[in-house]
């Protein structure tokens, strides 16, 4: 299985992109100096940071500092997080001089005011803290943050360093109001002279935590305060056919090589230009002869469909074929000897034509069935259609039918391979911070309730696709009240549920609407009244 962890190894392509912002970076006279590095979700943002940080690591008089704000979401003052982590990293190497300069900016009496002051008032203040610092009423407060500011300036000088490169990563993943007091406590407090500040974020997430957090501001005014912060934005950009043909070959290539001549193949498989095939195999037979070309073949024969259908996205690319070796393996497991090529093409049917693949599964010889209407003449055609209104549905959409022509399945069963995805996908597995989650939105506790769609929302769209799936699964448990609060769980999220899976809501609310328990019905009927105006156009 590929590991879901970031990596600093470049298997994207972005050495051009961390050379220039190393550079600018390092420039004279730039600081402070604010960084966003905006991308959606998987799109490389964390890999591309990891990159520059370990390219700036080798510049002497430079030093980094990473801050993952995830990991610190539940902390009360996320702000005093960050300040220990920067303080804390620094530590590490410092001199003498320095470390006084640290144990004098800890232990001083206006850090302790600082600390107790600024959680209370000036991060609950709002993004105008010019009108913050005119207040009389918060004049000595001010006086120590202003302080704090100075004796943190100091106490970079003392490091004898050039420049503090400190990294923040995963904003976009916190909750509302912990997104806004990184930002505040960067703006306000962390501007020293020698500091550039790398932001790597979902840019309309964070402007949306931005716009909720001071409720009577727009879009716009999201964007001017995010605009005020942020000095310079780089948005990852969609990588090329070649560029991801390439990444998907490395993947493959991950099982084969050794940990430790990684960089190097990595570096050489970047220098292919051109016969991307025949060159890539050339080079990975000089790291390694024991590798499948069965495998190979089964991945790069569709590599472009493969490709398109996960949106040209590096991280969903990795958890397809992490599903597919899933797969793969269970079915070597069980000595079912099924073909790698058709693992691949159920595995794409299923992720491009969920409706028509929910179908096959209940009804498998559904595929043969409109494969033999594609070979009839119009009057059998018509003859046959009239009696099934399942194949008139799915023969009337031509993106399958254009699917099914570009990936042929011959007159493979598709029950074994069905068999095997139902079986590889049994059981969903949660993290624990996803379960915590779960059991608040199935609670009948109304803070439990509410602090679990809070932390939901903070969550990447993978996490929140799992927990709702797991959410359907609960939906058909023997226990009537497991199967009430899952249902009830929707209408708790509402226009949270991820817009892919909202249709197999819609359809599971409909389903258990004539549930056997009188409460699962009543709660179907409730929830999905009060999902109605939320649910995306073309989903009833």
């Amino acid at each position: 299985m590929l590991s879901d962890k970031e990596t600093d190894i470049d298997a994207l392509g972005f050495e051009p992109y961390t050379n220039s912002l190393s550079e600018l970076i390092t420039e004279k006279g730039i600081t402070p100096f604010t960084i966003g590095i905006f991308g959606s979700w998987g799109t490389g943002k964390t890999s591309l940071m990891l990159m520059l940080k370990k390219k700036l690591e080798s510049q002497a008089n430079v030093r980094t500092v990473w801050f993952n704000a995830w990991k610190f979401d539940d902390e009360k003052q996320i702000w005093a997080a960050l300040i220990q982590a920067v303080l804390n990293q620094l530590a590490v190497t410092l001199g003498e001089s320095a470390k006084l300069k640290l144990q004098e900016l800890r232990n001083s009496i206006e850090w302790i005011q600082f600390l107790e002051f600024i959680g209370k008032s000036i991060l609950s203040r709002g993004p105008d803290i010019e009108a913050l610092r005119s207040s009389f009423k918060f004049g000595k407060k001010i006086e120590s943050i202003s302080d704090f500011e100075k004796r943190f300036e100091e106490f970079v000088d003392s490091c004898n360093i050039e420049r503090l490169v400190i990294f923040v990563d995963d904003l976009d993943r916190c909750k509302m109001e912990a997104t806004v007091d990184i930002l505040e406590t960067i703006k306000l407090l962390l501007s020293s002279k020698k500091c550039v500040y790398v932001l790597g974020m979902d840019y309309e997430r964070v402007c949306d935590a931005v716009s909720r957090r001071f409720k009577e501001s727009s879009q716009d005014v999201a964007e001017d305060y995010l605009d005020k912060i942020i000095q310079l934005s780089f948005h990852i950009p969609r990588r090329s056919e070649d560029d991801m043909k390439l990444y998907l070959r490395h993947l493959f290539a991950l099982e084969y090589i050794e940990k430790g001549n990684l960089q190097s193949f990595t570096a050489d498989m970047r220098q292919i230009e051109k016969n991307i095939d025949t060159t890539f195999l050339k080079l990975l037979k000089t790291y390694t002869e024991s590798f499948s070309m069965d495998k190979y073949r089964a991945l790069t024969e569709h590599d472009l469909l493969i490709i398109r259908e996960n949106e040209f996205n590096p991280r969903k690319l990795k958890r397809f074929l992490n599903i597919y070796e899933m797969r793969r393996s269970l079915s070597e497991v069980l000595e079912l000897n099924l073909e790698n090529e058709y693992l691949i093409k159920f595995l794409l049917l299923q992720a491009k034509f969920s409706d028509f693949y929910r179908d096959l599964e209940n009804y498998p010889g559904l595929l043969g069935q409109i494969k033999d209407v594609t070979s009839l003449t119009e009057e059998e055609k018509k003859e046959k259609l009239a009696k099934s209104e399942l194949l008139q549905k799915y023969y009337a959409d031509n993106e399958l039918l254009r699917f099914l022509r570009d990936v042929p399945f011959g007159d493979v069963d598709p029950r074994p391979y069905l068999r095997i995805a139902q079986t590889a996908e049994s059981e969903i597995v949660l993290g624990e911070k996803e379960k915590i989650i779960l059991e608040d939105l199935m609670s009948d506790d109304a803070v439990k309730i509410g602090e679990g769609l809070k932390n939901f929302q903070g969550l990447d769209e993978e996490q929140k696709e799992t927990i709702v799936r797991d959410l359907l699964e609960r939906a058909e448990q023997v226990d009537a009240q497991v199967r009430r609060k899952s249902l009830q769980a929707f209408g708790t999220l509402r226009e949270a549920v991820p817009e892919k899976l909202m249709a197999d809501v819609v359809r599971k609310l409909i389903e258990k609407a004539k549930d056997e328990n009188a409460d699962v019905r009543n709660q179907a009927k409730w929830t999905y009244q009060g999902l109605k105006e939320v649910i995306p156009e073309g989903v009833l």
